[in-house]
């Protein structure tokens, strides 16, 4: 019998592409693949029936939507705001480990109890709040786990709570880390700075493979930049290219596919008609991570931009 791995996400399975590829690349090399993510977002469900479509291997969902299960979204939810709040009162350096991991992950005991509902050899994630439950799920099994630092998880947010998410996942880090079999990182920067801060080695795995790759041609001369992502929200430097095809005074096409937060939107096309008037900005919904190549062929050239004042950004 071919060996079993559990493959594991806190987000959706159209949102997390890594795991996505991580599953799509064992099932290929002829492993037993089982994975597990959650549902909590109408748009990003409709999206995960159409990735599974075209997949043969299982899939369990941890449910914890508003529509289809709001028991657990409120149980769920009420777990989540008390170990912040204990954490929070008592600090989280001292608070139990117990108490951290499920102020860090909304979901992490369904997860864990997802993991462990059927055998594996070993047990593979990643995302913030899968971290804790690989470990947990795989030492329920008896089998060894790996995990996947997709970014610089305590130093990767901004605003209210992120002091205490940045506290709590150096705390989380700090235990489970050095207990993996291996560890995989999401760019080579990610590896050096999780092996400077934790003395470990991840090896850094990369968010694309080889691909054929054309662009479609250009017939009216316009340049067409591409910039997508999941949300379309402030933080991802994207004024700065507006401000700089007005500086450039060309006439240029800006194409952002993403779900908009409505003011944001708005304050990013005033934003243009006053400093690049000669740049239209065009929106586009989100669509499947299968498309992805598929949608980026008639671009000329694609943007990755972000706010440098966040530690995971810059690396």
């Amino acid at each position: 019998m071919n060996a079993r791995v559990c493959v594991v996400t806190a987000g959706h399975l159209s949102t997390c592409p890594r795991m996505l590829k991580t599953a799509d690349a064992l099932h290929d090399a002829g492993y037993q693949v089982r994975v597990i993510s959650t549902r909590h977002v109408g748009w990003a469900w409709a999206a995960d029936q159409c990735v599974k479509k075209r997949r043969a291997w299982t899939w369990q969902v941890v449910d914890y939507d508003r529509a289809s299960a709001r028991g657990k979204q409120l149980t769920s939810g009420v777990r989540f705001r008390s170990a912040q709040a204990a954490a929070l009162a008592t600090g989280a350096a001292r608070v139990p480990l117990a108490v951290g991991i499920r102020g860090y992950s909304r979901v992490h005991d369904e997860l864990v109890s997802a993991i462990a509902s059927e055998p594996a050899d070993f047990v593979y994630g990643g995302t913030t709040g899968a971290l804790a439950a690989v470990a947990a799920g795989a030492q329920r099994l008896g089998v060894r786990f790996g995990l996947d630092l997709e970014d610089f998880h305590s130093a990767e947010q901004t605003g209210e709570g992120s002091e205490l998410a940045h506290a709590l996942a150096e705390r989380i880090e700090s235990d489970l880390l050095p207990k993996a079999a291996f560890l995989t990182a999401g760019s080579a920067m990610i590896a050096d700075a999780y092996s400077a801060k934790y003395d470990v080695q991840p090896t850094p795995v990369h968010n694309t493979f080889p691909i054929n790759f054309a662009t479609e041609s250009n017939r009216d001369g316009r340049l067409r930049l591409y910039w997508f992502s999941q949300t379309l929200g402030p933080g991802r430097g994207l004024e700065d290219v507006i401000e700089a095809a007005g500086r450039c005074g060309i006439t240029a096409e800006f194409h952002l596919r993403a779900r908009p937060i409505p003011e944001y939107a708005t304050h990013l096309t005033a934003f243009q008609a006053r400093v690049a008037p000669s740049l239209e900005l065009i929106f586009h919904d989100p669509d499947s991570p299968d498309r992805m190549i598929e949608l980026a062929h008639r671009y000329d050239l694609g943007i990755s931009t972000e706010d440098a004042a966040v530690l995971n950004q810059r690396l």
